[in-house]
């Protein structure tokens, strides 16, 4: 088992802080890495296994996942996928195994970068950094009629009211269903509960958080054609919902 390598390190000064849920079997390295994290100002919650990890996040909301390949009962990768695909949530790999193939193949599962052991701390605080970096970064969106955005491959035009998706096709929404999609689409990245959507989407006053799940299916059916792969709207459990999102980018 590669230990991490511990060095004293000064706290990093403009760190972006986030909730992090670190998943790491061997407890040495789990504890010294939450010491770590939580040093520079994180939040952090450590799990030794894949199956506390998938309720960990099926439950709260994190900023970013830190996975360790080499668990006892879930092939890392498949936590991975899990992760980056199903639950929308950034993945740092840490691994004793460097070898390029299994790097590549963590990063094609979804991963945003890959780390391996031994491992200098400052190094994994500068990569933690960059990924919460960018992800903040397209929640920094100020919406604005008759613009067309680009989310991460999606083409949204508020002007017309339609969607394209990352295969070139139209979607057809109905107006209620355009409303839920730019309520989500103002915050994205940050979870709404359904009383947050229904004021964003001005419902009338006989509309119930229920009838929020209920457009929130309907919309899904013809957003995420591909149940493998999360792709726009993520349940938050207990909390509501949010929009995924790595990019944004807003065209004239």
């Amino acid at each position: 088992m590669n230990k991490v390598a511990y060095l004293h390190t000064e706290k990093a000064d403009h760190v972006e802080c986030g909730r992090i849920l670190l998943v790491e079997d061997d407890t040495d390295n789990r504890e010294m890495i939450a010491r770590f994290l939580a040093r520079d100002g994180h939040h952090v919650d450590s799990v030794a296994n894949g199956a506390d990890a998938l309720e960990k996040g099926a439950e709260q909301s994190f900023d970013l996942a830190i996975i360790d390949l080499g668990l006892p009962d879930i092939d890392g990768i498949i936590l991975v996928r899990q992760f980056s695909r199903r639950l929308g949530i950034p993945v740092l790999v840490l691994s004793g195994q460097s070898e390029t193939e299994q790097r590549i193949r963590g990063l094609k599962e979804g991963a945003d970068d890959y780390l391996a052991k031994p491992f200098e701390p400052n190094e994994l605080a500068a990569r933690i950094e960059a990924i919460l970096r960018a992800r903040r970064q397209a929640s920094s969106l100020s919406l604005k009629n008759g613009k067309r955005y680009v989310i991460d491959g999606w083409i949204i035009d508020t002007l017309r009211e339609t969607v394209v998706n990352q295969a070139g096709e139209t979607v057809f929404l109905s107006n209620a269903e355009f409303k839920l999609l730019k309520a989500l689409m103002e915050k994205p990245n940050q979870v709404l509960s359904r009383k947050d959507i229904l004021d964003l989407t001005h419902s009338g006053e006989d509309a119930t958080e229920r009838s929020v799940d209920i457009q929130v299916t309907r919309l899904r059916k013809k957003l995420e054609t591909d149940q493998e792969k999360m792709q726009l709207i993520r349940t938050v459990r207990r909390a509501g919902y949010m929009l995924v999102a790595d990019k944004i980018e807003s065209t004239d």
